[in-house]
């Protein structure tokens, strides 16, 4: 893609962001240009959220790369760092939850971005770093559960980045193998 379609993509992140209603003639507006160009680069409404739809899975594999390297390992630290890593893409994509809801096909891609976690929950319950009393499946959806909660605006965080990161360190807790060791 070029550099005005990058530009207005990321426009349109934080104009749909900031109202899931924006419409393309908003997006246009914020991003300097007229409708007919933005219309040119991003396309229709829909053809635009499947790219923002694909920059947040793209987005996510990285920060899951990055914070769980090659050979993922997920223990209570490492969760606080994921979890944050995935609210600042959960933020950033934020109207996507609204716009584009998950169908199988979206439930399936999600799964495979979020296999490393997986993995990482696997290694880390065989290593004894987290509680294996939880299968890696729903240490998964601890995960995903605790960033939309931190980022839903119904509960009334003030600052989704300081509510994430509340949220992963009581999450980081509550997988410690040893209960009552805080990472305050």
């Amino acid at each position: 893609m070029n550099s005005p379609a990058r530009d207005l993509l990321e426009v349109a992140a934080r104009v749909l962001a900031d109202d899931p209603s924006a419409s393309m003639a908003d997006i246009a507006g914020a991003g300097g240009v007229g409708r007919a160009t933005a219309w040119r680069h991003l396309g229709s409404r829909e053809q635009l959220l499947s790219e923002l739809y694909a920059r947040s899975l793209s987005a996510t594999r990285k920060a899951l790369a990055r914070t769980l390297g090659a050979e993922p390992l997920v223990t209570p630290e490492v969760v606080v760092d994921v979890v944050q890593a995935l609210g600042a893409i959960g933020d950033r994509y934020r109207a996507l939850r609204q716009l584009r809801p998950l169908d199988d096909t979206a439930r399936r891609e999600v799964a495979a971005v979020m296999r490393p976690l997986r993995d990482g929950f696997v290694r880390g319950q065989a290593a004894g770093r987290v509680r294996a009393d939880i299968t890696p499946e729903l240490g998964v959806s601890l995960v995903a559960g605790v960033v939309a909660a931190a980022l839903d605006p119904r509960t009334g965080a003030s600052d989704p980045a300081r509510a994430v990161r509340d949220a992963a360190r009581v999450l980081a807790d509550g997988l410690r193998t040893e209960p009552g060791r805080g990472t305050r």
